[in-house]
Parts: structure tokens; C-alpha cells; sequence
């Protein structure tokens, strides 16, 4: 029975999702700023996806509460669950894993998907990564200058350790 709702209540999100859901906000990983931030942008009336690959996730009833969309990428952060989210009509899309590694691909990711599924009436997507490397910076803004190609994406760097001292 449990399998039978699951697959029933994802089959409803999606639908939810395909028929509310454009100009919103999609957060990859849900981690404790993810989620305080996932919180936050609900709390005052932004669309919130989330997309996250571990159902195990303990952040995941919170942000539910709030009412944020949670997608479980069985598969990882891949582009059918992206689309799933519907990416290609996001506003903006927020990435804040613990490693920078891992944020610089995800980004890569998510701009090749937006260049991939671009058309006419799609608005620019904002790419906002979490980077505590003052080097990875650098390494990905000069990445990004060269992959873009016309503006289907605007990307920028934040680090909320250093947001939070400057306070």
C-alpha cells in the first residue's frame, strides 16, 4: 500500500508542479542553511522546490511543513529530475552543498540543462552557489564567463559565513 501512495502522491506533485509552478525558486540539497533558507522563501509566499537525492534527508519534514516541494532524486541530481522540478521556467535555482566541489558541478549541471531547454518566452535563470573557497570563486566565475553563451543564466557566488561576519 505504502508503494502504491508513494507513487500516487509523486504523480500528484507532478502534475501540481507542471501546472503552478514557473518563475519559482528550485534549492538542490537540502542541508541546514538549504533549509532555513527553503523556510524563509516559503514563509513569505515564494514557490520552493527542493530537490534532494537521500529520502533519508532529516531536513525534509521541515521544509514540507513549510510548504516546500520536495522531489527525492532516486538517481542523483540528474536532468530528469531538473525537468521534473521545471527548471527550464525556474526563476532561480540555489545550490549550497557543504563542498564546493560538489557545488561547481551541480552549477555546471544546471546551466547545461538551462542552455539545453531554452526557448524564446523562457526568462534568464539565477544561479546563486554557496562557495567558502575564496580560489573556488575565482575558478568559477572564470568558468561560467566562457561556457555563456547569451543570457540564459546569470551566476553568482555567495558565502554566508562571510555575509554573516559582515553584519
Amino acid at each position: 500500500f505504502a508503494f502504491v501512495f508513494k507513487g500516487l502522491r509523486k504523480t500528484w506533485l507532478l502534475q501540481r508542479i507542471k501546472k503552478q509552478y514557473k518563475g519559482h525558486v528550485v534549492i538542490l540539497h537540502l542541508s541546514k542553511l538549504t533549509k532555513q533558507i527553503a523556510i524563509m522563501l516559503a514563509k513569505a509566499g515564494y514557490k520552493v522546490i527542493a530537490i534532494e537525492p537521500h529520502a533519508d534527508n532529516h531536513f525534509i519534514e521541515a521544509v514540507e511543513k513549510a510548504g516546500v516541494i520536495v522531489l527525492l532524486g532516486e538517481h542523483g541530481i540528474d536532468s530528469h529530475i531538473l525537468a521534473d522540478a521545471r527548471l527550464q521556467v525556474a526563476a532561480t535555482c540555489i545550490i549550497a552543498h557543504d563542498n564546493d566541489e560538489v557545488n561547481m558541478a551541480l552549477a555546471s549541471q544546471v546551466a547545461q540543462f538551462k542552455k539545453a531547454h531554452v526557448s524564446n518566452a523562457d526568462s534568464l535563470l539565477k544561479i546563486l552557489v554557496h562557495v567558502q573557497g575564496a580560489d573556488n570563486v575565482d575558478l568559477l566565475k572564470d568558468f561560467f564567463d566562457v561556457q555563456q553563451e547569451g543570457n540564459v543564466y546569470d551566476i553568482e557566488t555567495f558565502n554566508i559565513h562571510q555575509m554573516g561576519a559582515a553584519k
